[in-house]
């Protein structure tokens, strides 16, 4: 039979054995490597077998010896079991051995030292036996090789994916830890921003109203100077809450050329005479989304942080790259974006690598005490995240630092800024206002700033006083209260309040900035001058106004319908929506009966033109069509014609507001039919219309008369 052929390292421990001695034992590999080989020697052999091998790893001597194996079948065989050393530099590398199968049937006939005497001279006098050998040998060797080889490759492929799974999870806990200690620096700032940004908001209305009134030129620079004091406290507030993430990013549509134009003195002056600033061309660069405000901020504060590192002046560039969204420059973050890359090069003196690697911590800076926060970098890099971009920083040491912003491309046009003259135009209508503050300090400044608009103020300290007040018959013209004050009551308060009035304008103050409840509502953030109070409360009681008309023009509507379940429907989804927040399709309530005249339309924007489909259809409106019109898509065709369906529906969805058709079909003597049919749009968010409710009533006889 063929040999049983292993091989052992130099501590004994088996490393390889050839597809023979696997067939034999009927065991794996995993069965066999190391040690565990012992195993599945009889155990009345095992003891002395092993201790024969032990000696010979200790002596380096050759090892011979006999055993019974246990084969495949369960049964055990004799083998003959030789061993010899393999040296490398005089010392054993790794041990090589054959078994042979000495349980024949000749066994009877020989002795275990004859057949070794016989297998001695069969070894040295024959040729053809030294040859069969030292070919099993060399196959071993092959075998073994091979297998080394493709052992080596996984485990080097092993250890490439442990590497990179390694430095994922390093980038990871650092991503973890960073958010970390902006998720506890929020907190903090968010437990204090209401209280600081009230106590700004009486030093700032304090001497917006000293300004105002007084005559001493001495006064007024002291409250000149108070007021620049305060509106440092509300810009660095503003800092912390941008990093933070607790401030609101009112991102738009820009063109960066005329931001960077109108930017560009300021940033000279910043930037100050010993260094020279090159802007470069933004005029080819696509639109951004950004809020334009929080980007010059970010830029000032990037000017600053290269004057401080260009000590003895020099030259400052700003470029300006498109990056589409496969280049493999762009930061991951932005995924498939594309961007507008804006790039600050300065020829400072660079930040060493432990110092750039902080760079973006907040309050971390190598600043004296007096010349910085270590907020702006921190600032700016909170403004990339918000704003959907991402920030890079490169620096080297004593040739200069770039910091480069990404700014996603934006998919629409560029939006147009309603004329600022027009505010100016305004003016304020006079009235009751009921102002509900719990601080006395901010609402006796707040009242002060709203008297001096021509209002009368009813002072309140609470929701539950103030809707008492509200319900005390008084008209009001609009309502002024703290955010905190109505906390998690906000959405109950809006209601209450409109329960009375509808359209009542409602603005809310607030301290901090992340509110829920009041998305589609009028806020003012503290602190505030009190022209900054004056146009919210213009601009909030205009879109009240508007909001008057649009009710009063569905009033007018609602007095055409023939069918009264119009008018039911119409009158839920009113009672639903809020302001010109739309609602939810869900939200509006139908009975079973009304819900037979209704068909339910879901509304695809994301198509130009856009698609209808019907989704649910009355069983009555079916019956009288005599069509099933489950699931039937409207493809869109952009027809704005007013007698076809499309047409009809792609009007209420521009409009965002309920349509109505009537027509009158005389075929002669009696036989009149009429068809009315009344449009609701619906949201998801309560801006895009997603859905419509169309309720559909037609008869064979104009019930006009009888309405």
């Amino acid at each position: 039979m063929p040999s049983l052929v292993f091989c052992a390292n130099a501590n004994g421990e088996a490393i390889f054995y050839n597809s023979r001695f696997r067939e034999f034992t009927g065991l794996t590999d995993a069965s066999l490597l190391g040690s565990a080989w012992l195993f599945a020697i009889h155990q009345d052999d095992r003891e002395p077998a092993e201790l024969a091998w032990r000696q010979a790893i200790a002596t380096g001597e050759p090892y011979e010896t006999e055993y019974r194996l246990r084969g495949a079948d369960g049964k055990y065989y004799w083998l003959l079991i030789r061993c010899v050393p393999v040296r490398a530099d005089r010392r054993v590398d790794h041990w090589i051995g054959i078994g042979v199968d000495i349980d024949d049937r000749n066994r009877r006939a020989f002795t275990a030292e004859a057949y070794l005497e016989r297998t001695q001279d069969a070894l040295a006098g024959s040729e053809a036996r030294y040859r069969e050998t030292q070919d099993a040998l060399t196959a071993s060797y092959a075998e073994l090789e091979q297998r080394v080889i493709e052992r080596t490759h996984e485990l080097r492929q092993a250890n490439a994916l442990l590497l990179q799974e390694m430095n994922r999870r390093e980038a990871l806990q650092a991503t973890l830890l960073q958010s970390q200690k902006l998720e506890a620096l929020g907190q903090l700032t968010s437990s204090v921003a209401h209280n600081f940004n009230n106590v700004l908001a009486v030093i700032t209305g304090g001497f917006a109203l000293i300004q105002k009134r007084a005559e001493d030129p001495q006064i007024l620079k002291l409250a000149g100077d108070g007021a620049v004091a305060a509106e440092r406290g509300a810009h660095l507030m503003q800092k912390l809450m941008s990093f933070a993430r607790l401030q609101n990013v009112v991102a738009r549509t820009i063109d960066l050329a005329p931001v960077f134009v109108d930017l560009a003195p300021e940033l000279r002056r910043l930037a100050g005479p010993q260094i020279a600033i090159v802007i470069g061309d933004a005029h080819r660069m696509p639109a951004v989304r950004i809020d334009p405000g929080q980007l010059e901020t970010a830029l000032a504060n990037l000017l600053v942080n290269a004057r401080d590192a260009m000590r003895e002046g020099g030259p400052l560039r700003i470029d300006f790259e498109e990056i589409g969204g496969r280049d493999p420059r762009k930061p991951r973050e932005l995924g498939e974006m594309a961007c507008v890359a804006i790039h600050v090069v300065d020829a400072g003196s660079g930040m060493p690598a432990p110092v750039l690697q902080r760079a973006l911590e907040p309050f971390f800076t190598t600043k004296a005490p007096d010349k910085g926060a270590g907020l702006g970098l921190a600032m700016v890099h909170g403004l990339m995240m918000q704003s959907g971009g991402a920030l890079r920083l490169a620096s080297v040491v004593g040739r200069g630092t770039t910091v480069s912003l990404y700014l996603p491309v934006a998919a629409s046009a560029v939006t147009q800024e309603p004329d600022a003259a027009a505010v100016e135009l305004r003016s304020h209508g006079g009235g009751r206002v009921l102002l509900v503050e719990d601080d006395d300090l901010v609402r006796s400044i707040v009242a002060d700033q709203l008297v001096d608009l021509g209002y009368s103020v009813v002072p309140a300290v609470s929701a539950t006083d103030a809707m008492a007040k509200v319900h005390d018959g008084e008209p009001l013209a609009f309502i002024v209260i703290d955010y905190c004050v109505a906390g998690s009551g906000a959405v109950k308060f809006i209601a209450s309040a409109r329960g009375v009035r509808p359209n009542l304008p409602i603005l809310f103050i607030s301290g901090q900035f992340n509110l829920t409840g009041v998305a589609h509502e009028a806020v003012l953030l503290k602190p505030f001058l009190p022209e900054q109070l004056s146009k919210a409360v213009l601009d909030m009681v205009e879109r009240s106004q508007r909001l008057d008309a649009r009710d009063a023009s569905l009033d007018s509507m609602a007095a055409r319908f023939k069918s009264a379940v119009l008018n039911r429907v119409l009158t839920q989804w009113r009672g639903e929506r809020s302001g010109e927040t739309l609602p939810a399709l869900n939200r509006v309530p139908i009975t079973r009966d009304e819900r037979d005249f209704v068909a339910e339309v879901v509304v695809d924007q994301t198509y130009v033109p856009m698609t209808f489909e019907l989704v649910q259809v009355g069983a009555e409106l079916s019956r009288r069509a005599e069509t099933d019109f489950t699931w039937w898509r409207i493809d869109g065709t952009g027809d704005d014609s007013e007698m076809t369906q499309e047409g009809a529906y792609r009007r209420c969805v521009r409009s965002r507001k309920p349509t109505y058709d009537f027509a009158r079909f005389d075929f002669g003597s009696d036989d009149t039919s009429f068809f009315e049919r009344l449009l609701l749009p619906c949201s998801e968010d309560g801006a895009e219309v997603t859905s419509l409710i169309a309720v559909v009533n037609f008869d064979e006889t104009d019930p006009a008369e009888g309405q």
